[in-house]
């Protein structure tokens, strides 16, 4: 998922303000995605909570939000709980991948 998201970050025509904050939080993806990695082999908890935290720092901070106002992205409007098709959207469990930490 983050490869499909860092490459249709990377395919799109930026306005120049938007170049640098977008390739700031492209890096951070990249980041993200190898912590992630390192945390889907980590052979204890505590290493895996080492790697998902790290990751979890990279998506989560000022990197998305000045990429967002730089590029003046603004998101379609919907009605809530509907995606953009209008279907009911899912429930999320809270699990990045679905897999659950090692013991």
């Amino acid at each position: 998922m983050l490869g499909e998201q860092i490459e249709a970050l990377r395919g799109h025509a930026w306005p120049a303000g938007a170049r640098r904050p977008v390739a700031g939080l492209v890096e951070d993806l990249e980041d993200a995605r190898e912590e992630w990695r390192k945390a889907s082999t980590a052979g204890d908890a505590d290493t895996y909570y080492t790697h998902y935290d790290k990751a979890y720092g990279f998506v989560d901070g000022r990197a998305t939000v000045t990429a967002r106002k730089a590029s003046d992205w603004r998101r379609p409007r919907r009605s809530p709980g509907r995606t953009r098709a209008g279907t009911p959207k899912r429930r999320c469990d809270g699990g990045h991948s679905g897999e659950k930490p090692p013991a």
